[in-house]
């Protein structure tokens, strides 16, 4: 919640406009982040907030911290899920296992819900080849990944002079 959730919040809020259809269809998955997160902070991140009293750490911002760096990316985090063949390596104990079977669902569903809803916007928001034109759309793509991509192997767009597609919107 508080990294890819706020990512996405916030890069939405300051850089596509309140009238562009993407921000207003993310806005069902962003609704209250950004205010669930601020209150969050004083009970989760404050060193003299609740979860901060209730361990036993001395040094809870320096534990906070490696919590933190020890985050693995959305991405990485999703991966049995996006690739069919990852999710089939699985044994099949995980495979049947609640979490796994039911993320499956989900996030096939939400590629699935994701893919129809920018289909209907292709003529606005893309070019030939799959080329993203919507310069709104170009920024947060990039933004997100550099925000939410910690690896060292990733560059950004300008670095790596790829053009962003519209199939960029739905993976």
């Amino acid at each position: 919640h508080y990294s890819a959730g706020a990512a996405l919040a916030v890069a939405t809020r300051e850089l596509v406009p309140g009238s562009h259809p993407f921000r207003n269809f993310l806005t069902i998955f962003t609704f209250g982040t950004i205010a669930v997160n601020y209150v969050s902070l004083s009970i989760l991140q404050d060193k003299d907030g609740m979860l901060a009293r209730t361990t036993a750490f001395l040094d809870f911002p320096a534990a906070n911290g490696v919590v933190a760096a020890s985050l693995s990316t959305p991405r990485e985090t999703i991966k049995h899920f996006s690739d069919h063949t990852m999710f089939a390596a699985l044994p099949d104990l995980l495979q049947s296992a609640p979490y796994y079977a039911d993320g499956m669902l989900l996030v096939e569903s939400l590629h699935s819900l994701v893919a129809e809803y920018v289909e209907l916007f292709q003529d606005q928001w893309c070019g030939a080849d799959d080329a993203l034109t919507d310069s709104h759309l170009q920024l947060l793509i990039e933004h997100l990944t550099q925000s939410l991509d910690t690896s060292d192997s990733k560059q950004s767009q300008a670095e790596s002079g790829l053009e962003r597609t519209c199939s960029d919107l739905i993976h």
